[in-house]
């Protein structure tokens, strides 16, 4: 495996491993020339004739120019490698987000189907695609259509990806006129001349991808191509549902067309991708209702897991299809789908800032990150998601001996992983809530006889982890901020209260490198008030606590008496930190360091946007989104080391807020007001727009308020 920092022809630098199956790893790579962002595939071909028509593929693929594809820019050999290079797509594939809308905390796995005009409109965009490499002068096969191949862009822009690719790999199509070419497939979306090996063509991407809309459109994953000819084999009848008796909401001539494109016979299937599209426009348009809207729905905590594999369905069927007698099915294979790293789409720029409420509606689920690459000690990064890939058996078993002794194989396995799957998610679950209005419930610390009292943080450290109050005082959790000076405020800000003015600290401190986590909280304080609450609490940030709870924290925490004092930073402090020396104004490349409204979602938004065009609905987009803050440490540190300083949560700060006080600051060690009714607090949150989420940014509540973005973080002096 190559190392980090490792340069190829000269051009590519390597930043670090995405993925790695049976057909090689997948590099996420800097090209040096061009200076972005690429996916680098590499694999090892002793064979000469598959090593010419690896190249003779990439050259294919080369050409293709379609906005549903991704483009490959390069190939090369080094050593005893060949390398692909291409357009490195981010973003979420539909098979996680189908698994997010899947695993609600009530009920536990109840399917969750996607809008139908939503993916009726991606199944016109793929057929296009498709139309477009089947009609090639070398047609091109796509063979593994499924829901972890297709990424949402934005612009609700869909993007076709092989299998590999779909998890940080490279091309994997087929060039349809190839006898070398290597053989694999997802069951549950391949016919069942894929499965057997006798030849696939253009209408073999149409049953993939019906049954990819089948999923997309009912929540469910559809019966395989085995399983279905089993129960032909059987006298049953077809173990596929008409899509629309799961969901009433599609349409049955929407429901024929996937039916008769999932049919087990080639020719029962649409001729061509162009006629499957000319009636699928022909059913939308006698479907559409004038002014329809699509209904986004929110997304749901990513449990990562195994799919069980391809569950029938219980129903009353319709008459039996007749197959052709030819089929002699082979071993199925389980489906082995595992979920990217997603990765975050740049943002705009940032337009004149503004305040706002920063109120949503809590969601537990995960949404973009960029992993940091070198991680913190309280963090662990996102693990590189594996690949696998499984091979067609070269010769079909014949048989009727083996062929039940390998169902019954099958429907073992499938009961174990069910049972296995049931058992995790009732750990993972358990003793989790989900608060169901827009505002964070209330929150009413503990009561303490004596709050100042030794024993009780004593019993508190007692009843808490051990890591947890570990790694609050360790002398690792926290960087030695150095004496100097620097321009507070902005020229440009719009607001003539935030002048900027020379501040000078001549004190050294040391910063939390992390904002307090949950497991940290309630070591100290015996309970997590936190609305995200999570199983990671060790990594998830605090949140929903106010000025004055942080008080009896930090007199909890001094109690401990370790040779430090412990306090919320100055706002003077807390900027000075957060600019690590910086004169700019604006933070560069904002999404590289901070969780916002844009990307801590599901799906990339621009909550400038739709702050300015939209307000009334900003909560309701964002709740819809999934947006919610992330593990502490996931975002790349600023130059001092210092992690999400920007976004996530909002920090407390210590000073009291006053209109005027810029204007009257001393110039050494300024503390705020002397008094007021409300407490500042700085960085924006995972909540916030992007230009609440700048180092000068300024935001005020009054000490008791407590919010599902607002957290904090500690600084320390020697006592």
């Amino acid at each position: 495996m190559l190392e980090a920092n490792t340069l190829l022809q000269n051009r590519y630098q390597i930043i670090r491993p995405i993925g790695q199956g049976g057909m090689g790893t997948v590099y996420l790579a800097k090209d040096l020339r061009l200076d972005n962002t690429v996916a680098l595939k590499e694999s090892i071909f002793n064979d000469e004739k598959m090593l010419k028509a690896f190249e003779q593929e990439a050259r294919l693929l080369a050409g293709l120019r379609h906005s549903a594809l991704p483009k490959v820019s390069d190939h090369f050999t080094e050593g005893e490698s060949t390398f692909l290079v291409m357009d490195y797509i981010a973003g979420n594939d539909l098979g996680e987000i189908l698994l997010k809308r899947k695993q609600r905390l009530e009920p536990i796995g109840k399917a969750k189907p996607f809008e139908v005009e939503e993916v009726l409109g991606w199944a016109e965009q793929l057929l296009d695609a498709l139309d477009y490499l089947h009609t090639r002068s070398s047609p091109i096969i796509h063979r593994d259509i499924k829901p972890q191949n297709l990424k949402l862009a934005e612009r609700n822009q869909i993007i076709l990806l092989d299998f590999g690719l779909a998890k940080g790999s490279a091309f994997q199509m087929t060039h349809a006129v190839s006898n070398k070419s290597i053989f694999g497939y997802t069951p549950a979306y391949a016919p069942i001349e894929q499965i057997r090996g006798s030849g696939t063509d253009a209408r073999s991407d149409l049953y993939s991808l019906a049954a990819t809309l089948y999923h997309l459109l009912t929540g469910q994953e559809p019966p395989d191509a085995l399983h279905r000819a089993n129960a032909f084999l059987e006298g049953e009848a077809d173990p596929l549902p008409p899509a629309h008796h799961l969901n009433p909401q599609i349409p049955a001539k929407v429901a024929e067309l996937i039916n008769e494109a999932m049919s087990q016979h080639k020719n029962l299937r649409p001729e061509s991708a162009q006629a499957m599209l000319k009636r699928l426009r022909e059913v939308r348009r006698a479907n559409q209702t004038p002014g329809a809207t699509v209904k986004a729905e929110p997304p749901t905590l990513l449990v990562p897991r195994q799919e069980t594999a391809n569950p029938a369905v219980p129903y009353t069927a319709p008459p039996v299809q007749t197959y052709p007698n030819s089929y002699a099915p082979q071993n199925p294979y389980p489906s082995d789908p595992a979920p990217p790293t997603p990765q975050p789409q740049p943002f705009p720029s940032s337009p004149p800032n503004y305040q706002s409420n920063p109120m949503a509606q809590p969601q537990t689920m995960q949404g973009n990150q960029a992993t940091n690459l070198n991680p913190p000690p309280l963090t662990t990064n996102v693990d590189p998601a594996y690949y696998s890939q499984y091979s067609q058996t070269p010769e079909p078993r014949s048989g009727a001996r083996i062929w039940w002794l390998m169902l019954g194989i099958v429907m073992l396995l499938s009961g174990i992983v069910v049972a296995a799957v049931y058992v995790y998610q009732e750990n993972l679950f358990a003793g989790s809530s989900t608060p169901t209005k827009n505002v964070a419930p209330p929150y009413t610390p503990p009561a303490n006889g004596n709050k100042n009292s030794i024993g009780n943080s004593n019993a508190a450290m007692n009843a808490a982890p051990n890591a947890a109050l570990t790694a609050l005082t360790a002398a690792e959790s926290y960087v030695k901020i150095p004496v100097g000076e620097f321009m507070m405020g902005i020229d440009d800000h719009g607001d003539n209260q935030d002048v900027p003015h020379l501040v000078k600290l001549t004190r050294p401190f040391e910063m939390g490198k992390y904002e307090v986590t949950q497991a940290q909280w309630q070591a100290l304080m015996l309970e997590n008030p936190s609305n995200f609450k999570s199983d990671k609490s060790d990594r998830q940030p605090v949140e929903n606590v106010s000025w004055d709870d942080v008080q009896e924290f930090l007199e909890k925490l001094n109690a401990l008496k370790d040779g430090y004092k412990y306090r919320l930073p100055t706002e003077a402090e807390w900027e000075y930190a957060a600019r690590a020396g910086s004169k700019a104004v604006y933070q560069d490349n904002l999404d590289a360091v901070a969780w916002t409204g844009d990307n801590s979602g599901l799906k990339t938004l621009n909550s400038m946007e739709i702050w300015n065009t939209e307000r009334e609905n900003y909560k309701k987009r964002l709740n819809a989104n999934g947006c919610q803050p992330h593990p502490v440490g996931q975002k790349k540190p600023n130059k001092w080391g210092l992690f999400d300083m920007q976004g996530n949560v909002w920090e407390w700060c210590a000073d009291w807020y006053a209109e005027d006080y810029y204007l009257a600051s001393p110039e050494a060690n300024p503390k705020g007001a002397d008094s007021g009714t409300q407490k500042i607090n700085r960085g924006g949150s995972w909540y916030s727009q992007i230009d609440r989420c700048q180092m000068f940014n300024r935001s005020k509540d009054t000490p008791s308020t407590r919010l599902s973005n607002l957290g904090f973080r500690l600084v320390r002096t020697k006592s």
